[in-house]
């Protein structure tokens, strides 16, 4: 039972620790591999919001937005990382995979 509960915690609940693209708008949530090479239109209040995916990463490419803060972020990747076009209301981020990849640092390191 303990093995089951970290497990989930380190990969999210999915399969093999595969990690994917959360989006959410005005209009629900979807979810897409990040391992794919897409390019989504998310509708929010001021318009469409393009979020692309390619390389196991994914961005805000254009929006609708006055001040371009969201285009502006670097790209999502790991676990737990997310941007958002607040004005537009539309927010991805990275669900699944395992935190302790890349240069990701944990809380008890010393």
């Amino acid at each position: 039972m303990l093995f089951a509960g970290a497990a989930f915690f380190v990969y999210g609940g999915t399969v093999n620790g595969t990690a994917r693209l959360s989006v959410s708008g005005q209009q629900g949530r979807w979810l897409y591999p990040l391992d794919s090479v897409d390019t989504l239109v998310v509708p929010g209040p001021l318009g469409d919001t393009i979020v692309g995916i390619n390389g196991g990463e994914a961005r805000i490419v254009s929006s609708p937005c006055r001040n371009q803060i969201c285009v502006a972020m670097p790209p999502v990747r790991r676990h737990g990382q997310w941007t958002a076009c607040l004005p537009n209301q539309v927010m991805i981020g990275v669900d699944g995979g395992s935190p302790f990849t890349g240069d990701a640092v944990d809380g008890v390191t010393w």
